[in-house]
């Protein structure tokens, strides 16, 4: 007769016996909604006529204008729109120039600065020492 080679079970844990307390009500998780985000009106259309280049344009401003330094995302997306690009299009080039950047960084290249008098939508200038 073949004898079982199979490993042996493991135990069962032991049954729970003690009882709900009773008159004692269970915890209750609440849920609270996080804020939005994104505006209400974000699957709008751009209201400037070159939206990528406009982002990149006052994302270029707004990192020269912090001396180097690339503003927080958030910042730079109600930056661009503000200035009348539609916001999924402001998002997803605000990630473009930050990898942009970060790879020039990275490799130690110098970023192009701000064209002086460059004017955007909306009366928008991007230039040193002017607010975009």
């Amino acid at each position: 007769m073949p004898r079982n080679t199979a490993a042996p079970k493991a135990p069962k844990a032991p049954a729970n016996d003690t009882p709900a307390p009773v008159g004692e009500p269970a915890p209750v998780a609440t849920y609270t909604k996080p804020p939005k985000v994104a505006p209400a009106d974000r699957r709008g259309t751009s209201t400037v006529q070159y939206p990528v280049a406009t982002v990149h344009a006052l994302c270029i401003g707004a990192t020269h204008k912090a001396g180097g330094e690339a503003p927080a995302r958030k910042a730079l997306t109600a930056l661009c729109v503000g200035a009348g690009v539609a916001y999924n299009t402001a998002r997803t080039q605000v990630q473009a120039y930050l990898q942009w950047r970060g790879r020039c960084v990275q490799a130690g290249t110098v970023l192009p600065h701000p064209v002086p008098g460059l004017a955007l939508a909306k009366g928008t200038i991007v230039a040193p020492g002017v607010a975009a």
